[in-house]
């Protein structure tokens, strides 16, 4: 796959996640891949488990669509 798909489909993936936590996870584990100089391997233990998880969920198809996400949305209670 090619670096632009692969990054069009990481943005897809991104904003079909609606936990926060989740996403704070994503962020964090960026920031820190950045600031260790793109060493993958040199990133904390619970970083790559959560970027494992949520890797094996998408080869699993294990997630909606962003206008599934904002339809579902719709259903939840108002706050």
């Amino acid at each position: 796959m090619d670096l632009e798909l692969l990054k069009k489909n990481l943005h897809l993936q991104i904003d079909a996640i609606g936990d926060a936590s989740c996403l704070q996870q994503l962020l964090e584990a960026a920031i820190e891949y950045r600031r260790l100089g793109k060493r993958a391997d040199a990133l904390p233990s619970p970083h790559i488990d959560n970027y494992s998880d949520a890797l094996q969920q998408s080869k699993d198809e294990d997630w909606i669509s962003h206008d599934d996400l904002m339809e579902l949305a719709k259903t939840w209670p108002k706050q």
